[in-house]
């Protein structure tokens, strides 16, 4: 293996380069320009030791190591850029749902990536001291039916399932005593993305096991339009009190 290496030497002195090539042990080639002369160097390689598996161990759990960069940029942010008051909103719903308060609805409303859904993963991460707390995320989407919905959602709640009709279900789990002390927040972003028939049914559904288990259930929508609205005042005779965060879009300033 040889290196190329360029040096500038002052005309005046070019009856000692051939000295210094010389000394070095290296060969050279003069240019038409005397003050570049191209050198190559011959450099033998040298075979690295293999490190021992302390050393190895070490490096792997030191705090700069490869392995401990991926996981910090894998792990959630901790908060999000110029969100500290949308924030500390959904933060205030989340903890009177973890405190026992009557269930609740939430639309966190914003134009697509302006963390909202971010925003209520945080949230929930602060919420550690109620170890009582399960958290539910599903996503919608426009192939999504309701007995799509209601399966996601049966899936995470529960480990297995009978052969009984998903919304059976659930129903069944909100109207009985299961649940005791436990809470669920059940997260549902992009519900806006549903069709309308399916989003109005879901609406429903949501509402009435929100009726059922007051002190167990809260839930948070996500949504990028005023669909969302329409179709909750159009959902029916709910006394469900749907509260709403909106997160503006970042402007360019």
């Amino acid at each position: 293996m040889s290196e190329a290496l360029r040096v500038i030497f002052p005309v005046a002195h070019i009856a000692s380069v051939e000295g210094f090539f010389r000394k070095i042990r290296a060969s050279y080639r003069p240019p038409s320009k005397m003050q570049d002369i191209q050198l190559k160097l011959s450099v033998h390689p040298t075979k690295m030791p293999k490190p021992s598996e302390e050393l190895i161990d070490e490096i792997l759990e030191g705090p700069g190591c490869y392995s401990r960069a991926i996981e910090l940029l894998r792990a959630e942010p901790a908060e999000i850029l110029h969100r500290r008051k949308e924030m500390d909103k959904v933060y205030a719903f989340l903890t009177r749902s973890a405190q026992n308060t009557l269930g609740i609805m939430l639309n966190v409303n914003g134009v697509p990536g302006v963390g909202k859904r971010t925003a209520v993963r945080l949230c929930i991460q602060r919420l550690h001291q109620y170890e009582d707390l399960t958290f539910v995320e599903v996503a919608g989407s426009k192939s999504s039916s309701l007995s799509r919905m209601c399966n996601l959602i049966l899936n995470k709640l529960v480990a297995t399932g009978n052969n009984c009709n998903e919304e059976i279900q659930l129903d069944r789990l909100f109207s009985s005593n299961q649940l005791q002390h436990n809470k669920i927040v059940l997260l549902i972003a992009n519900i806006d993305l549903l069709v309308p028939t399916t989003l109005q049914l879901l609406l429903k559904k949501l509402s009435k096991w929100i009726e059922a288990a007051p002190r167990n259930l809260s839930v948070v929508l996500t949504s990028t339009s005023l669909a969302l609205m329409t179709a909750l005042k159009n959902s029916g005779d709910s006394r469900i009190l749907v509260e709403k965060v909106v997160f503006p879009a970042y402007q360019p300033s």
